[in-house]
């Protein structure tokens, strides 16, 4: 599958199905089709050059909207720590990406999962929708919640699109 039309942004790894899973995402959208993938966290800030290459490639051509961090214990199936991407062809924010950082969200039903409520789930849409100005708000920036980057800053970062590293800390009150 080396030669494989779906690998625009590069060819993935054998060993690893993240960004194999991303470009075929992506391959399957139309010109104005937004995408949203459950991925684990290692995808917003490996270093393996095969998917740094791919993910600086997706940030270059402006195809991610935004990044959303989720908070642990949230599936039954694996613990493995989770992330939203959000994949756009119709971007209407240039140059610009959305961290959410969603970590300190939920509370926990059981001993070992943790559950979003509909509040919750109503906050994390409605700074996207603000953003992405298909709400009737402005987007604001919220320490400790969410934050709008532009391209030079993620490429000051090397690529990294892990929210924690945008979203700035919320102050402690003196």
């Amino acid at each position: 599958m080396q030669d494989d039309g779906r690998w625009e942004y590069g060819t993935p790894p054998e060993r690893n199905a993240n960004y194999a899973w991303i470009q075929h995402v992506i391959s399957k959208l139309s010109p104005r089709g937004t995408a949203a993938l459950v991925l684990a966290n290692s995808t917003m800030s490996t270093n393996m050059p095969a998917e740094f290459l791919i993910r600086k490639n997706l940030i270059e051509e402006d195809l991610v909207e935004s990044i959303i961090a989720l908070p642990d214990q949230l599936f039954y199936s694996t613990q493995v720590p989770a992330c939203v991407w959000i994949m756009s062809h119709d971007k209407q924010q240039g140059g610009e990406f959305l961290f959410i950082d969603a970590r300190n969200l939920g509370h926990m039903i059981s001993e070992r999962i943790r559950d979003f409520s509909e509040n919750d789930i109503s906050e994390i849409v409605h700074v996207y929708h603000a953003w992405s100005d298909k709400g009737e708000d402005k987007y604001q920036d919220i320490a400790g919640f969410c934050k709008v980057a532009t391209m030079e800053k993620v490429r000051e970062m090397q690529y990294d699109v892990t929210p924690g590293v945008y979203v700035e800390p919320v102050k402690d009150k003196e």
